[in-house]
């Protein structure tokens, strides 16, 4: 039975209806953003060729980040200027639009249509997040909001899992081009667009924070504006980098353990089978990150609890120190060196979900109401300023200076060194 709710906000509990509806929402939304990208980028690696294979991966890539820093101010401002279920039904209804389009862009056979329609999916997800996650204090109780934010992180991590596989699974299905049995491909995902859109409607009425904000029709100085509300406020920006060093490790451990995998632990395997075990890998790290958020979430106890943090922080160093100082490999995918390797990402993303849970739930529970959604669209700008430079540092230790990926994890560690240390007087603090 759904839990009471305590005000006219609908604010209740983790089995409120509001909430099962944006958790419901947002990891379908999540699914099918992966379905898709994961689906176009082998298609564009067909029609490309080997030698770039690369650009199709990076094209990607930037098409999924880059909305996410040209929209943080109008991201912002819907969120705080209309109610957030209206703007997170709205992005729901370009979703199922854009999957049509995105079935027609393969039918065509144009690998920029398909790419664009990538493109418009990442500005959708760009608007979708700030409303997202701002909702999430308007719809539990303060004493849910770590909890939240913990299933929240769960179903992130599921649905990126699930949109990958699948997507991959659609696309060996419709290979080459992804036009033999194409219908296959658009039921999966018009049809997860058109559940996530009846989701919504299990989201309660939400009252606009900011009615009377106006459209930031210069967006760069908006967005300048939204970056100096989170400046001047030194706890939400200390939330903000800390959450920043939490995604920028996390696609920079994605992107090293493909090297580790084929560099290392499985050099002389074919490609094929080097691929299988890539995904492995990944699957271990991410159901870590998945595992660490709820755990985050059961020890808050109903509490924002920035003393998980160093714990977390602790957890990546270690972890990353002893996949550096793991066993080499043999070259058999079941060698000690593989199967400690899926041990010491599986820790590792456990103690990165706890280091990453409390503070996106005090960023959301201190944000002052009428700007959170500001503050929270400036905040995803840091963070995926930090995506970028997490990918760049991956490309500078492996180009120009040679480094291991066993060294790559290595310099993780260190650098959560320090940021254990901050940690600890920050939430003795806090």
């Amino acid at each position: 039975m759904p839990e009471a709710t305590d005000t006219f906000h609908g604010r209740g509990g983790l089995r409120s209806r509001s909430f099962l509806g944006l958790l419901v929402t947002q990891f379908l939304g999540e699914t099918n953003n992966n379905i898709f990208r994961w689906l176009i980028i082998p298609i564009a690696k067909w029609n490309v060729g080997p030698e770039n294979e690369d650009a199709a991966l990076t094209a990607g890539a930037v098409c999924v980040v880059l909305p996410y820093v040209l929209l943080a101010a109008p991201a912002g401002y819907a969120a705080d200027r209309f109610s957030k279920r209206s703007v997170i039904v709205g992005c729901k209804l370009a979703e199922f639009l854009l999957m049509l389009l995105g079935i027609a862009t393969i039918l065509i056979g144009n690998l920029y249509l398909m790419f664009a329609v990538l493109l418009l999916m990442g500005c959708q997800a760009a608007v979708f997040a700030p409303s997202k996650y701002g909702a999430i204090p308007e719809i539990v109780r303060t004493d849910r909001i770590s909890a939240a934010n913990g299933l929240i992180g769960l179903t992130t991590v599921m649905a990126i899992v699930t949109g990958t596989v699948t997507g991959s699974c659609l696309y060996d299905l419709t290979e080459p081009d992804g036009q033999y049995l194409w219908f296959l491909s658009a039921a999966v995902l018009i049809g997860v667009a058109a559940v996530g859109l009846m989701g919504t409607l299990l989201i309660g009425r939400l009252r606009p924070a900011n009615p009377a904000r106006v459209f930031p029709y210069d967006a760069p100085s908006q967005t300048i504006n939204d970056l100096a509300v989170l400046m001047a406020n030194r706890p939400l920006l200390v939330a903000a980098l800390g959450a920043t060093i939490f995604w920028g490790l996390g696609i920079l451990a994605q992107i090293n353990i493909d090297a580790l995998v084929n560099t290392d632990l499985l050099a002389a395997a074919g490609e094929e089978a080097k691929q299988k075990y890539v995904g492995i890998l990944l699957a271990i790290s991410a159901l870590g990150v998945g595992t660490g958020s709820v755990l985050a979430g059961v020890l808050s106890r109903g509490r924002i609890e920035l003393r998980i943090v160093p714990v977390g922080s602790a957890g990546i160093t270690f972890s990353a120190v002893m996949l550096f100082l793991g066993p080499h490999a043999d070259g058999s995918a079941v060698s000690p060196a593989y199967v400690w390797s899926g041990c010491w990402l599986f820790a590792l993303g456990v103690s990165a979900g706890m280091f990453n849970v409390p503070l996106q739930a005090f960023l959301q529970e201190r944000s002052p109401r009428k700007s959170r959604g500001s503050i929270l669209a400036a905040s995803n700008l840091v963070i995926c300023g930090g995506m970028l430079a997490a990918s760049a540092m991956f490309w500078l230790c492996r180009e120009p200076l040679d480094v291991s990926p066993r060294g790559i994890f290595l310099g993780m560690g260190l650098v959560l060194v320090p940021v254990f240390f901050f940690a600890i007087w920050r939430s003795k603090k806090a």
